[in-house]
């Protein structure tokens, strides 16, 4: 303090200004927000370690200027502050990572006893059925529906590969009708169908707060509806989805509504992910199911996938990469969406992303239409995207990255999947149809291997090809007419869904 007065009576400097220990304390709380809240924001360790680094620099240059201003503030106490509360929140952001994972195990272990049960039942009451004789055993090996391989008898006749959707209510809000003026120029449903579903095509109130505007889909597993939630400010849209049991005695109810709560509370986790619709609510009304998704604006896939419309090699990448990485989300939480198609792929208008809905396996308490083939009835999946293994009741992790390879056939070739034939090792016959580079061909082919041991066995292997991939450079930016490159454009053979042979 004498130094400080002798300098500045004799070399005119100025004396030193100290905070007061509330100041002091304020400044070093501030810092350990700060280091909070960058440890919020940024979970991966590395981009983490970057901002924090990037704020201690901003603190010591923040003190070193206010050095040169004569002003004496603590450094090492703010920067320790900053370092601990980081790595407090980070260290508790991966507690309840893990707490979140091994629940998420749990409950993917409790749906798939659920499953094996529902598998169990469908099977018991089918024998029932046939013993009865109201199905002829001759008939029961008829395949007739290319729809998700569970529906309700009363939709056999609807084709859930090309989304049927209905007129509008003419009392809906414009709000709505703005939203989905491209859905509406869609195939209207028959009148014979729209009557079973004609108390919910407008204005009718589930759980006494969502108000239907309109329906969106009907397919195998129900029915899915615009509604508006009257009980949020704004009357939000939300999707809804509501799900029939297919058996009304009490014991298939009951194994139904494990199964329909297991899997709510599984999208409920996976509902996290940025780019997988947030489950709102479910609930069950007279004996039926329901579940109340985030309503995301956009698109379909199967829109920018018409037939004989081949996209270049670079969309392509993009797009099977796009949803590779929101597969890898869900497949480190150990579950397999099983249904993955084009129409179950959203874009999203306002930014282009990706979104994957109409997770699989709460559809399996509707069993199989009566003339379809025994072996579907413990089967979730749409023909032509399924892989052998999951017509047989057991998918693995690699089933979907199947589904996706068959997506980027479709895109390439611009032919639907259930035309595409099949050689003498029962893999999928598809390069004379596109013109693609050797190694994103044999990226495909490893996707779409007909024994799953000689697939990817996990998503991040696909990402790592496709990421080096990108990075050459070298896939193409545009697509040349087939005539120009040589390629087939006769049609080509028909092949078995369940086995893989051409028939």
């Amino acid at each position: 303090m004498v130094s400080q007065i002798l300098s500045a009576s004799l070399d005119g400097r100025r004396q030193f200004w100290f905070w007061p220990e509330w100041g002091e304390a304020l400044w070093v709380v501030g810092w350990s927000v700060v280091g909070g809240l960058v440890a919020f924001r940024l979970r991966h360790p590395g981009h983490l370690a970057l901002a924090e680094g990037a704020c201690l620099a901003v603190l010591s240059g923040t003190c070193w200027l206010l050095f040169t201003q004569a002003g004496w503030v603590p450094v090492v106490p703010p920067a320790l502050a900053l370092v601990m509360a980081g790595a407090g929140v980070m260290a508790y952001n991966t507690h309840q990572a893990e707490k979140e994972h091994k629940k998420i195990a749990l409950l993917v272990r409790e749906q798939q006893n659920n499953l094996l049960e529902m598998q169990a039942l469908l099977k018991e009451k089918r024998q029932e059925t046939l013993a009865t004789g109201a199905i002829a055993p001759e008939q029961s090996w008829a395949l007739t529906d290319d729809s998700t391989a569970i529906a309700p008898e009363q939709s056999s006749a609807i084709d859930d590969s090309s989304t049927a959707v209905w007129e509008d209510n003419p009392d809906a809000t414009t709000k709505a009708a703005d939203l989905h003026n491209e859905q509406s120029k869609r195939p209207l449903l028959p009148l014979s169908l729209a009557g079973q579903i004609g108390d919910r095509r407008g204005g009718s109130l589930l759980a006494g707060r969502y108000k239907t505007v309109r329906g969106l889909a009907s397919g195998g597993f129900g029915h899915t509806y615009l509604a508006e939630d009257i009980k949020r400010p704004g009357n939000p849209l939300c999707v809804i989805k509501h799900l029939m049991p297919a058996h009304r005695d009490e014991k298939f109810l009951q194994l139904a509504r494990r199964l329909f709560h297991t899997e709510a509370e599984i999208l409920e986790q996976l509902g996290h992910h940025p780019q997988i619709p947030q489950l709102l609510a479910y609930f069950e009304e007279n004996q039926e199911f329901y579940l109340v998704e985030e309503f995301v604006k956009g698109h379909p896939l199967s829109d920018e996938l018409p037939v004989d419309k081949r996209l270049p090699e670079a969309q392509v990448a993009e797009i099977l990469y796009g949803i590779l990485e929101t597969l890898a989300f869900i497949h480190e939480n150990y579950v397999i969406h099983r249904d993955i198609k084009p129409s179950n792929i959203i874009r999203r208008e306002k930014d282009n992303k990706l979104f994957l809905i109409d997770f699989g396996a709460v559809k399996q308490m509707q069993p199989q239409n009566p003339n379809e083939q025994e072996n579907l009835t413990v089967a979730i999946g749409t023909k032509g995207y399924t892989p052998p293994e999951q017509y047989k009741g057991k998918p693995n992790f690699s089933s979907d990255i199947y589904a996706v390879g068959i997506i980027g056939i479709e895109a390439l070739t611009g032919i639907s999947p259930q035309k595409l034939s099949s050689d003498e090792t029962c893999n999928v016959i598809w390069r004379d149809f596109a013109s693609v580079q050797e190694e994103f061909a044999n990226i495909i082919d490893k996707m779409v291997r007909y024994h799953f041991l000689d697939r990817y066995q996990t998503t991040l292997e696909v990402l790592n090809d496709l990421k080096r991939l990108k990075d050459s450079g070298t896939l193409q930016q545009s697509v040349m007419p087939r005539q120009d490159l040589g390629l087939t454009s006769a049609e080509p053979e028909i092949r078995s869904p369940s086995s893989g042979v051409p028939r």
